[in-house]
């Protein structure tokens, strides 16, 4: 993990991406848990579609493509995972089966952003997002960035 290297006014902006995008993740996925103890099911596309009008504008069609592709494939794996426990198939050290979760640590919600691979570059050992360096990471298909304990933390994914 390495740290960024910014200017307040890039740490605002990069703090409200990584603030927005988590709320969408935390939203669609309280939608997604609420429709799934009610009624047992969960229509994906319904809610990918609610929600990406909402955010679209909010953190660019990209990023919110990418937060809530991420939140889709934690939920195909969900439904996975009880199909193979109903099916008797689960591996024996998995012993229960939950729902995806929020991003939230010790009652907080986490900071975090997922980007495509066309939303940053790689300028020799820097990757460059939109103004943003970091050094040291080389060349990866997408990466996430989140703030945690006052500094940004890139991440290989």
């Amino acid at each position: 993990m390495l740290g960024l290297l910014q200017d307040e006014d890039v740490e605002a902006r990069l703090r409200a991406l990584c603030s927005l995008s988590s709320k969408l993740w935390n939203e669609i996925n309280y939608a997604r848990r609420r429709r799934f103890f009610e009624t047992k099911r969960v229509d994906l596309k319904k809610t990918y579609r609610e929600f990406y009008e909402k955010y679209k504008e909010l953190i660019g069609s990209a990023t919110a493509q990418k937060v809530m592709n991420k939140s889709d494939e934690t939920w195909r794996a969900f439904f996975s995972s009880l199909k193979a426990k109903r099916e008797g198939r689960l591996p024996p050290f998995i012993t229960r089966v939950n729902p995806p979760r929020y991003r939230k640590r010790v009652g907080r919600r986490t900071l975090g952003a997922v980007l495509r691979n066309d939303q940053y570059r790689i300028d020799g050992e820097y990757i460059v997002i939109e103004y943003i360096v970091i050094k040291g990471l080389g060349a990866i298909g997408s990466i996430r960035v989140r703030y945690s304990e006052k500094k940004h933390i890139a991440e290989r994914q």
